[in-house]
């Protein structure tokens, strides 16, 4: 029996997917587009695999949900993930099998402990079911934190993964603006049905636009104004406001350092953007967020910057906090995020208090992962809008004492990196930092981590953490 060279296997099996997608197009024409799109991308990384990571990570703010069955919602970038990780692992092991050195960093030691208590975790869950669900999420995009690593290697590197981290965010800024000053010209009920109708289940799945509509954030009240705030392609403002918070420090530093001067107008523009985005999200806790972090990136810079940019950079600052005290509704929202007589706020307190009580009985080792709503009310489907509102407080309730004080040993190390690489010159050390700053920050007021497209680009500043160790601690 002749059997077929690796060549004629290739061309057999893109023949049959051929005549099957081809085939599947009138039964699932829609599910047929993304898979074409799916086995194109591969076919793409098996040849061009550090373009294809590049591409990868321009998709992650643009993803689409897709809901392989009722009650499901599946960000594709999940088991794209998966997918590209699995081709990456068999290329390493064919092309690279030393490369795999890359791997003994103490950033992934940490992280390693983090899924490890998370796995462990499910023995003891509240609901082994949902911990299950939310440990296939982290397992699922973890693997980003590896890739980045190993793809991000020289400057040349660093430059294009930290551009397209600034596009992406412009990009998405600017959506999320048009959707803002739509609501100006179009009737603002109508504008926030069609993005409930036809925007969210397409980004946000099925089941968390039915979520939303129930427990929708999206209409703000601000000094006598309803608004329709900042969302984008987000599920709601302080996911949005997550992300692009996370990415304004990286646009702020290719244009104090950027190597292509051509660029800086462009990239000033950009900064703008974003903030403008963030501003318009009138998420309390990013306003914070962003306050700490350009705190922080200018309290580090500002020994680099040369004397033209400490000017500029003083006339942009005061420029912008005039522009912000005399736009009122931001104002507002501002100043209220102290006050006792918001009711917004006084709920909050409430479930702090809930929490820190549901952390004391199960206080080393925690309720088990996804086991916070489920011990608010057993009634509950997997998909709720219930947490802490405080990432500490929810690790504190799910992984108990020894995975809070996990979370902040790991903390201290990532800090240690990110100092260190300040003082040797890497690039990336003060963007980073500054994103953590912001990330930790917000964190006190909402949990981030299960919406994918956050996780997504925390587990990427990880893997450059990891880089800058690598970098640092052999030089």
């Amino acid at each position: 029996m002749k059997i077929l060279s690796l060549r004629q296997g290739y061309l057999f099996l893109g023949l049959f997917l051929i005549l099957f997608l081809g085939a599947a197009v009138f039964v699932w024409p829609r599910g047929s587009f993304f898979a074409s799109l799916f086995l194109l991308f591969l076919i793409l990384a098996w040849r061009k695999i550090e373009i294809a990571f590049l591409l990868l990570v321009a998709y992650l703010p643009f993803q689409i949900a897709l809901n392989p069955a009722v009650g499901i919602d599946l960000a594709s970038c999940r088991p794209l993930v998966l997918s590209f990780f699995s081709l990456f692992i068999i290329k390493l092991f064919r092309e690279e099998r030393g490369a795999i050195l890359f791997l003994k960093k103490k950033t992934f030691l940490f992280l390693g402990l983090f899924l490890s208590l998370a796995t462990i975790s499910v023995f003891w869950a509240a609901e082994p079911v949902w911990a299950i669900r939310k440990l296939l999420f982290f397992l699922s995009l973890s693997p980003l934190c590896l890739l980045t690593t190993f793809f991000i290697k020289n400057k040349q590197q660093e430059w294009q993964l930290s551009f397209i981290l600034v596009w992406s965010a412009a990009f998405s800024a600017l959506l999320g603006l048009a959707q803002f000053f739509a609501q100006f010209i179009f009737e603002r009920n109508v504008l926030v049905s069609f993005w409930l109708k036809k925007i969210a289940p397409l980004f946000s799945g099925a089941s968390l636009a039915g979520l939303i509509e129930t427990n929708s954030s999206w209409l703000v009240e601000a000094l006598g104004s309803v608004f329709f705030r900042v969302i984008g392609l987000f599920p709601d403002p302080h996911m949005m406001s997550f992300y692009l918070g996370m990415a304004l420090p990286f646009a702020l530093a290719l244009f104090f350092w950027g190597n292509k001067y051509r660029y800086r107008r462009l990239l000033l523009a950009a900064c703008f953007l974003i903030l403008a985005a963030i501003f318009l999200t009138f998420s309390r806790g990013g306003y914070l967020g962003v306050l700490a972090s350009l705190a922080s990136f200018f309290v580090l810079a500002w020994p680099k910057l040369k004397t033209q940019d400490k000017k500029f950079l003083f006339s942009c600052l005061l420029a912008s906090l005039v522009l912000f005290f005399f736009f009122s509704p931001v104002l507002g929202r501002l100043t209220s995020i102290f006050s006792l007589d918001d009711g917004s706020n006084l709920g909050r307190l409430a479930i702090w208090r809930q929490s820190l009580q549901l952390s004391a009985d199960n206080l080393l080792f925690g309720a088990g992962l996804g086991g916070y709503p489920f011990l608010i009310d057993f009634s509950q489907n997997y998909r709720n809008a219930m947490t802490s509102h405080n990432l500490y407080l929810d690790i504190f309730v799910e992984f108990g004492l020894v995975g809070l004080v996990s979370f902040f040993f790991f903390l201290i190390w990532v800090w240690k990196v990110i100092l260190r690489g300040c003082r040797s010159g890497q690039f990336l050390a003060l963007p980073l930092g500054a994103s953590l700053v912001y990330f930790l920050t917000h964190s006190f007021f909402e949990t981030a981590i299960f919406n994918p497209v956050v996780f997504s680009f925390l587990m990427i500043y990880l893997g450059l953490v990891a880089k800058i160790e690598k970098d640092v601690y052999l030089s």
